[in-house]
């Protein structure tokens, strides 16, 4: 019986090697190649860490996001300036003395009015003339100066009783005769009769 024992035990054995001499004769069985190309997955991102809740009593410093800020206010319309009121043009000053056919428009016109009474030939009323041009650029916005030609308005000369020349005859703001200077004047005496007409007014 134990002989019969080994003998099973060493066929057994023999089996064994055989079929695993066999096996390594045979090899492990061949790799097949790779016949399409794999592309290599996409990473997933990282999840961003999040934010550390800031300690009580400490304001939160990291700015909210975009989305949640609010649009700044539309700025609003310059005002536009009031207009300015037109400034009413101030009158010119005379450049010489108004003709004589206008003294009975400066005696209507409320302001105080001197009439010169003379004639181009005359010698006293050639020495006048740049004492009225002068009488006119200082005064001639305040006082109206007329000169009457006594050769082109001989009427007005005789309605008025003038005799000799030169004649200065001054009317206060109602156009009534206050006062009148026969001969050369100079602009000193002048002023002093503008500044009793104009208190006159």
């Amino acid at each position: 019986m134990r002989s019969r024992a080994w003998i099973i035990v060493v066929v057994v054995i023999a089996v064994a090697a055989v079929l695993i001499a066999k096996q390594s004769l045979n090899g492990p069985p061949p790799i097949e190649p790779v016949t399409t190309a794999q592309s290599p997955l996409p990473e997933a991102p990282a999840p961003e860490p999040a934010p550390s809740p800031a300690p009580e009593g400490e304001a939160q410093t990291q700015p909210p996001a975009e989305a949640d800020q609010p649009e700044p206010p539309a700025p609003a319309p310059a005002p536009e300036p009031a207009p300015q009121p037109a400034r009413p043009p101030e009158p010119e000053k005379p450049a010489k003395a108004l003709p004589g056919n206008m003294l009975p428009q400066c005696r209507g016109s409320g302001r105080p009015t001197m009439a010169e009474f003379g004639a181009a030939w005359c010698g006293a009323c050639k020495q006048m003339e740049p004492v009225i041009e002068e009488a006119v650029k200082k005064h001639g916005d305040e006082i109206n100066i007329v000169y009457v030609d006594v050769s082109e308005y001989g009427d007005t000369a005789r309605q008025f009783s003038v005799r000799l020349i030169p004649t200065q005859i001054f009317f206060d703001a109602d156009g009534t005769e206050v006062g009148r200077h026969v001969g050369y004047w100079p602009l000193s005496e002048l002023e002093v009769q503008f500044a009793e007409l104009a208190a006159i007014e």
